[in-house]
């Protein structure tokens, strides 16, 4: 079982860039409620022109999670003050989700696009926590890579997405933890999360100092 407060610890953080400029950063913080672990995620970014905010967006995002199994999630996304939601709910075997693409049902396993939980890995199908949408997704493995952090480096494997989630790019260390992710925009923007404290970092990583 991945138990993400032993693996990451309280919280994994990273910067996010687009380009060459760095627009924001992505949170994820971890606790333990009883048996379960609730799991909140905050992302933020702007983007500037001239030095003025040309962009904005914003994502949070709070789950509760028993094992790899996804109990409940609320997440709002506001950009440039255009507002949703997508709420999940699990009924027995049965999750309920309803968002901006209206109400669905899934039977079984389902995951979030939030890449911390290396579980996703194994699935043809994930929740889309911007829109509601069940995605039907094929993540095949592109090899081992060395991925740069705020410690050092660590040796990770990589991952493609493709299908309705595509041109996304995910790394992960040998112990199941998210050190990376790259993917591009509908205008073709190249985006990426760097990881500044991923725990894989911190107690694998290769001194480059």
């Amino acid at each position: 079982m991945f138990d993400p407060l032993v693996m990451y610890g309280s919280d994994i953080r990273f910067s996010v860039w687009r380009q060459d400029s760095r627009i924001g950063s992505h949170t994820v913080q971890f606790r333990r409620d009883g048996g379960l672990i609730d799991v909140q995620i905050d992302f933020n970014a702007r983007v500037k022109f001239l030095g003025i905010t040309a962009y904005r967006f914003d994502y949070a995002s709070s789950s509760a999670w028993d094992g790899g199994k996804l109990l409940s999630l609320n997440a709002s996304v506001n950009e440039d003050g255009k507002q949703a939601m997508v709420t999940a709910r699990r009924f027995g075997e049965e999750v309920v989700v309803d968002g901006t693409a209206g109400l669905r049902r899934v039977d079984g396993v389902l995951f979030p696009s939030n890449h911390w939980h290396p579980g996703v890995l194994g699935q043809t199908q994930v929740l889309n926590t911007l829109t509601g949408r069940l995605d039907r997704v094929s993540i095949s493995y592109r090899g081992k890579e060395r991925v740069d952090t705020a410690h050092g480096y660590v040796m990770a494997d990589r991952y493609l997405y493709a299908g309705d989630l595509h041109d996304v790019d995910v790394w992960y260390d040998a112990a199941g933890r998210w050190v990376k992710l790259r993917f591009l925009t509908e205008g073709g923007d190249r985006i990426e999360y760097r990881c500044e404290k991923c725990r894989a970092a911190e107690g694998l990583a290769e001194r480059t100092e």
